[in-house]
């Protein structure tokens, strides 16, 4: 199916700035909502009015068909209420159609070996991690600077240091519950030495390694225990009564959808991408030289 390439709607005067992302997905107004969510891969969920037809039908082509899209956006003052979409630029020309495969769906977690540690060194990984993280960054970004710097750093010629990623998905009963402002967060993590326990270091959050429920919980109003799944559709079909979800990857998984093409036949990712971390590294560290360890 071919598509204008460019095409825009000016719905708004109201202008503020501009974001580049992919439509994850498209919620519709439930009871006395007003608002079609956009979840985008930047984290985060946008408003549209319900009454901007046009607007929704290009967001649904443009999620369809995976195109990338220019929202620009009427900024909420309010730190953490949600933005609105005011016009939305498809800026892909084609989507390509994939031959239809036979495959066995691996995890996140599949051939990866997470190097387990003393809480002394866990502690001294942490307080190693990159401070010169953009306040605007994405937490991807972050997570993916920091896995790769503790990576290079920490790793010997006997063994690698290998930390894993944990993915918070919030749910659409979460999100609309409390009107929360992202639909997904993730860090990296660890697990210590005679401990069963996951070990969560994000430094935007916390002031060192703590319990993977001591970290949900800085997110979760309600406490809700996050139920931990192995695959992107477990969480894509309980949106319902559930409130978040919890997933495992290798430190090499970037963006969710990374995680969500396991199951459209994509390859594992059994290392780091070069052209990812760069772009990581540009969103994430201020006055970023273009050098990668």
């Amino acid at each position: 199916m071919s598509k204008i390439l460019f095409l825009t709607l000016i719905l708004s005067s109201s202008v503020i700035y501009a974001n580049t992302i992919k439509i994850n997905q498209i919620l519709r107004p439930v009871s006395h909502d007003d608002v079609f969510l956009i979840l985008g891969s930047d984290a985060q969920v946008y408003e549209v009015n319900k009454f901007e037809k046009e607007l929704i039908d290009l967001a649904r082509a443009a999620h369809e068909f995976q195109d990338d899209v220019e929202l620009t956006l009427s900024k909420n003052k309010l730190r953490n209420k949600r933005n609105t979409v005011t016009s939305l630029e498809i800026t892909n020309l084609l989507s390509v159609e994939k031959s239809e495969v036979e495959f066995s769906i691996p995890t996140p977690l599949d051939n990866f070996n997470l190097t387990m540690v003393t809480p002394s060194t866990g502690k001294k990984m942490f307080d190693s991690m990159n401070r010169r993280t953009r306040r605007s960054s994405q937490c991807y970004n972050r997570a993916h600077v920091w896995a790769y710097e503790i990576y290079k750093k920490y790793s010997t010629s006997q063994e690698k240091m290998n930390l894993g990623k944990v993915w918070i998905f919030f749910t659409q009963k979460y999100i609309r519950d409390f009107k929360h402002k992202w639909w997904f967060h993730i860090a990296t993590y660890t697990q210590f030495k005679d401990s069963v326990k996951t070990f969560v270091m994000d430094r935007s959050y916390t002031k060192k390694p703590v319990p993977l429920k001591e970290w949900t919980d800085i997110f979760m109003k309600n406490d809700a225990e996050c139920k931990e799944v192995k695959f992107y559709s477990h969480y894509r079909a309980n949106q319902k009564n559930e409130s978040c979800f919890i997933i495992k990857s290798s430190m090499y998984y970037w963006q969710p959808f990374n995680i969500e093409n396991l199951e459209k036949g994509e390859a594992q990712k059994t290392r780091f991408d070069i052209e990812e971390l760069e772009r990581a590294y540009k969103n994430a560290i201020r006055r970023w030289d273009g050098d990668i360890l």
